[in-house]
């Protein structure tokens, strides 16, 4: 844990030092990244707008709260894009502004999983969704998927306006384009990494929920052979949050 005391010279980030006010002159991103500053000022000049900004954090790791007053008036993407990955001063303590929160209440640490175990091990799974916001055909319930192309869609609530829809996405979790290093199964993952690829121009992606589901009913194949059976079997997770409209339930 931080010391609320000293607080601003430990929640510095990956650098080690902070912006400004460090234990002395010398011990400041001004000083250890003053030949790269050198080079600024001379591209783009002292009193220009991009300089200025570039001095204030040289290192580019300051943490902005995306309910700040300073970024309110920013677009929505500009006001999340210091949330997270910007680790100096994202442990601020509660104070009299109520739209400054911390991210997270623990130093920051590169793999560090506890406080005694650091995850060296580089073994996952990794799925390929094709979401293209531009594209509404392709963002249509999945009735006859390509399996080189999936995206996974089971549900959806449509509306005229793109910030107002809604998609129901479940990856079954055997369903993985490739696995990488040495894992086997699914009992000891703790981590989600996503990234996104191919697009022109920012754009928001909304979680309203995002998680594993899991189920103890298993599908199991020839209990009793019926040459008559007509029916479909599949086994599926039904909630009365993401299905209340399920008929019949």
């Amino acid at each position: 844990q931080f010391s609320n005391d000293d607080r601003e010279l430990e929640d510095v980030g990956f650098d080690g030092v902070p912006s400004n006010n460090g234990f002395d002159e010398q011990k400041v991103e001004t000083a250890l990244f003053s030949t790269f500053l050198d080079s600024m000022r001379q591209s783009y000049g002292e009193e220009s707008d991009e300089f200025q900004s570039i001095l204030a954090d040289p290192s580019n790791d300051d943490y902005v709260y995306y309910r700040e007053n300073s970024v309110q008036d920013l677009p929505i993407q500009e006001r999340f894009y210091r949330v997270m990955g910007y680790h100096e001063g994202n442990t601020p303590t509660a104070g009299g502004d109520e739209s400054v929160r911390a991210i997270t209440t623990r130093p920051d640490t590169e793999g560090l999983i506890s406080r005694a175990n650091i995850e060296t091990n580089n073994n996952y799974y990794q799925y390929e969704i094709n979401l293209n916001p531009a594209d509404f055909n392709s963002l249509e319930i999945e009735t006859n998927p390509d399996p080189d192309n999936r995206t996974y869609i089971v549900d959806k609530v449509p509306s005229d306006r793109q910030s107002n829809r809604w998609h129901l996405v479940r990856i079954p979790l055997n369903d993985f384009k490739r696995k990488v290093g040495d894992i086997d199964g699914f009992q000891n993952i703790s981590h989600i990494r996503m990234w996104m690829s191919g697009y022109e121009k920012p754009f928001t992606m909304r979680f309203a929920t995002f998680e594993f589901i899991g189920s103890q009913w298993r599908k199991v194949e020839n209990i009793e052979e019926n040459e008559n059976f007509t029916g479909e079997f599949k086994v599926s997770t039904i909630n009365i949050e993401e299905n209340a409209n399920r008929e019949p339930v």
